[in-house]
C-alpha cells in the first residue's frame, strides 16, 4: 500500500520519524510554509524530503549566523576607540565576514543589514557612510525574544473569528 501511495502523484508520503523532526525544529529553525513545502509536495518522493527539508534548515540557520556576526562586527567597530562613529561600508563588512569564514554574497549581506536595520528590529543603522550597531549583542537578542512575546501577547489578545485561516 505505501508503494502505491508513493507512486500516486496525488499523495504525499511523509515518514513518522521526519514528521517528528520537523515539529521538534519548529521551535529552533522555523520554516514558513513556502520553505516547509517539500514536507507535503506530491512530487517529491518521501526518500528526499529530509534532504529539501534540510537544505531549508540549514539555509535558515546561515541567516541567523549572519545577522549575528554582522552584529558583532559592527559592535566591534563601535568599540575601537579609534574609529569615528563605527560606521563600516558594505565591502568593509564582506572583508570582515570573510575573515571569519564567512562566505556570503552582497545580497545576502544586504538584506541581513536591512532587517537588521528595520524599525521592527533596529539594531543597525544605515547611512551613506555606511552601517553601525545601535545595540549590543545582547540587547538584538532581546529585540528578537520581545518580538516573539509580542506575536504571543496579540494571538492571546486577539479575538478569534471562525473565517479565515489561523
Amino acid at each position: 500500500m505505501l508503494k502505491e501511495a508513493e507512486n500516486d502523484p496525488a499523495i504525499a508520503v511523509i515518514e513518522t520519524d521526519l514528521l517528528a523532526e520537523v515539529v521538534r525544529r519548529q521551535d529552533r529553525t522555523p520554516l514558513t510554509p513556502a520553505q516547509s513545502s517539500a514536507l507535503i509536495d506530491p512530487a517529491l518522493p518521501a526518500a528526499q524530503r529530509r534532504s529539501a527539508l534540510s537544505a531549508e534548515w540549514k539555509a535558515q540557520e546561515e541567516r541567523s549566523a549572519l545577522e549575528y556576526a554582522l552584529v558583532e562586527i559592527l559592535n566591534a567597530e563601535a568599540e575601537d576607540p579609534f574609529e569615528e562613529g563605527g560606521w563600516l561600508d558594505l565591502t568593509s563588512l564582506r572583508r570582515a565576514l570573510r575573515s571569519r569564514n564567512h562566505r556570503t554574497d552582497e545580497g545576502a549581506v544586504t538584506e541581513a543589514l536591512g532587517f537588521l536595520a528595520s524599525t521592527r528590529i533596529g539594531v543597525v543603522e544605515q547611512s551613506s557612510r555606511g552601517y553601525r550597531s545601535t545595540a549590543g549583542l545582547l540587547t538584538a537578542g532581546q529585540r528578537f525574544q520581545a518580538l516573539g512575546q509580542q506575536w504571543t501577547t496579540a494571538a492571546d489578545n486577539h479575538p478569534r473569528s471562525s473565517e479565515g485561516p489561523h
